[in-house]
């Protein structure tokens, strides 16, 4: 990585820069969906909220809400300087629960079965139960309103979210909201699977934003064959495509002088760099 882009940054500091960096290319999206890594940060989500968007992001077991909104008063002045800012109500702190305590005193009771997405091979059922709550980042001077989901597959896994997407009632569309995630992971599993995402041979920092470059304009490319092809050929897959081009692309026969020059050049570049990182080497 050249030095001029090397800088510490966090992850959750990457995220926020790339929703404002989409956002000034002028893309448009109706929220933003993450996993626990950056759910669990009430600094990223309140800051994302800040920005006008809507996200619902995935938490653990252990994150703390409050049930009821969370209240905050002046300490009485003594000695030393007073305070500035207020701080949490006493008589709050027993309403901070964990959102792992909740869903087992009442996912059970209150959930309902739904259907939250047509799937390729039918329905997609769940049960889910959404509840209303509120989060304090510790040093903002108010609470903010979140909207709990929790859903659980037909085969009992279960996933906990929060949003703040709280204008949202219909709990089969929170669910749909907080599983769309799935198609990022789907799209990269494709790009590996098929389009060689993680078949790069380069050491070089322009080489490997070349590849990648690549790889997500062949992304591109066939999500639209598949859209229009999808009146036809409704499964058409990006391995078909792949297979279709490999079938039709018109390819250059080579000579045997011309395959046995190839590998010459390679096992001259080969040897070079060898030789290369042999004279790197410190004397023994």
């Amino acid at each position: 990585m050249p030095e001029s882009e090397r800088r510490y940054a966090r992850k959750q500091d990457l995220a926020l820069e790339l929703e404002e960096r989409s956002r000034a290319r002028g893309l448009r999206y109706a929220w933003v969906g993450f996993d626990a890594a950056y759910g669990a940060d009430q600094k990223l989500c309140n800051r994302l909220e800040d920005a006008g968007e809507t996200y619902v992001g995935d938490v653990t077991v252990s994150q703390r809400v409050w049930t009821v909104r969370p209240a905050f008063s002046f300490p009485k002045p003594g000695m030393g300087r007073p305070r500035k800012k207020p701080v949490l109500d006493p008589a709050c702190e027993g309403m901070r629960r964990r959102v792992g305590e909740l869903e087992d005193e009442r996912f059970e009771s209150e959930c309902e079965m739904l259907v939250y997405r047509e799937g390729a091979k039918g329905k997609l059922r769940c049960r889910a139960w959404k509840l209303k709550v509120w989060t304090w980042g510790g040093d903002d001077q108010a609470s903010r309103e979140r909207v709990l989901i929790v859903s659980e597959d037909m085969d009992g896994e279960r996933k906990l979210s929060l949003g703040n997407c709280i204008e949202v009632e219909d709990t089969s569309r929170l669910v749909y909201m907080q599983r769309q995630r799935f198609w990022i992971e789907h799209a990269f599993g494709q790009a590996k699977g098929e389009l060689g995402i993680g078949q790069y041979q380069v050491r070089k920092w322009q080489g490997w934003h070349h590849h990648m470059a690549l790889v997500c304009m062949a992304c591109l490319f066939s999500l639209k064959e598949q859209l229009l092809a999808e009146s036809e050929l409704p499964l058409l897959s990006v391995r078909d495509i792949v297979e279709l081009l490999e079938h039709y692309l018109p390819r250059k026969g080579r000579t045997e002088q011309e395959v046995f020059e190839a590998m010459r050049q390679r096992h001259k570049r080969r040897q070079k760099d060898i030789d290369r990182h042999r004279l790197r080497q410190p004397p023994s």
